[in-house]
């Protein structure tokens, strides 16, 4: 009889989790909204909302493409394409987007170089400025305006703990996106970690709005505006001199712009084109050897041909940057993302049109993509 006790606990529990079993789709769940307090003057909560419908995106797409900011629009159609896949009209806007913004960086582009070629400095950095509004990766316009109109046009900015590369952007130019600018000029890859206290180039953008048309071109105007260009003359070889140490030390930033101070005087100094060519060939390898393909090849792009193994570097250079972009195309492939893939094949192609894999590759995507346009 001792365990009497222990036999009717147990017996009282199995009744207990029978009645619970058998009432189950009686009892309703406990909503965590209901076990907030609420004030007694407050309103009945209202259902959460639903995720937001592809036209809310649709229309900030038209407003942005109406303001001129293709790229913006972009990334709205591209919610438009997620949010209803179903919808054709998305693909098209994104590709017509994009025709539009290649053409608006070109012509910015074409004028920037009118611009530079007559002395009008600034006129040409707005020009160019605006290229990268409208492409901000065109290498040619980045050129421009970090190597030949290099000036006082930035600020010196102090990293604070916390500070990130797009924090800055949204700081200075209240835009995250403008991140390949700071960047670029300070030769960091977008995804660098900053140090607090370091100092770092912040380019002060003067630009005007998207939108500006073509009559308001006018070379002419603005290379009267522009101050007469004066001659300095400077050290040709002291300049040489301090280069060719700096070189030496593997110190090649520093050495570029020690050379590039005399071609700007002397465009045909022998010695200054020699430290350009081993500076941009060192700087080139360095970057490789990181794995970072596109900037060796801007370092490579400079150096004469005809210097040392520059040509066979190139194309090694070249198609190792083409398997990055092959591979980044298989990712896209087998996550059913069949339109980047076929565009990151096609930079494999451009780069390597030897490549063994990739022809076959984009001709089996693009008849995937019209068997499944047809299914829809």
């Amino acid at each position: 009889m001792k365990n009497a006790p222990l036999h009717r606990t147990t017996r009282v529990l199995l009744l207990l989790l029978a009645i619970l079993v058998l009432s189950n789709c009686a009892i309703a769940p406990v909503s965590t909204e209901e076990a907030v307090p609420r004030d007694k003057g407050a309103q009945e909560p209202v259902a959460s909302a639903a995720a937001p419908s592809s036209d809310v995106y649709r229309n900030k797409a038209i407003n942005y493409e109406r303001a001129g900011e293709f790229l913006k629009a972009i990334e709205m159609w591209k919610i438009v394409g997620y949010l209803s896949p179903a919808d054709k009209e998305t693909i098209k806007k994104i590709d017509d987007l994009q025709r539009q913004a290649d053409l608006a960086a070109e012509s910015h582009f074409e004028r920037g170089v009118t611009y530079y070629q007559k002395g009008a400095a600034a006129s040409a950095r707005k020009e160019f400025l605006l290229t990268l509004l409208y492409n901000p990766d065109h290498r040619n316009a980045l050129d421009y305006l970090k190597n030949k109109l290099a000036g006082e046009d930035y600020v010196q900015h102090v990293v604070k703990k916390g500070d990130t590369l797009q924090s800055i952007a949204q700081k200075f130019y209240n835009d995250p996106q403008k991140v390949f600018l700071i960047s670029y000029f300070n030769n960091f890859d977008k995804q660098t970690t900053l140090i607090a206290d370091m100092n770092i180039k912040i380019p002060i953008l003067e630009i005007s709005e998207p939108g500006q048309t073509s009559e308001d071109y006018d070379p002419t105007i603005e290379e009267a505006e522009e101050p007469p260009v004066k001659t300095v003359e400077i050290d040709i070889a002291g300049f040489l001199a301090k280069g060719t140490a700096l070189l030496n030390a593997k110190k090649y930033q520093e050495a570029l712009s020690a050379a590039e101070s005399v071609l700007k005087h002397e465009s045909n100094n022998s010695a200054a084109l020699s430290i350009v060519n081993a500076a941009n060939y060192e700087l080139g390898k360095i970057a490789s050897t990181a794995k970072k393909y596109s900037e060796a090849l801007k370092y490579f792009s400079r150096v004469n041909t005809g210097y040392r193994d520059v040509k066979n570097v190139i194309i090694t250079t070249q198609n190792l940057l083409a398997e990055v972009y092959y591979n980044t195309g298989v990712k896209y492939y087998v996550n059913d993302k069949i339109e980047q893939a076929i565009r990151e094949w096609n930079e494999t192609l451009a780069l390597n049109p030897k490549h063994p894999r990739v022809s076959k590759d984009i001709e089996n995507a693009q008849n995937l993509l019209k068997k499944l346009q047809k299914l829809k």
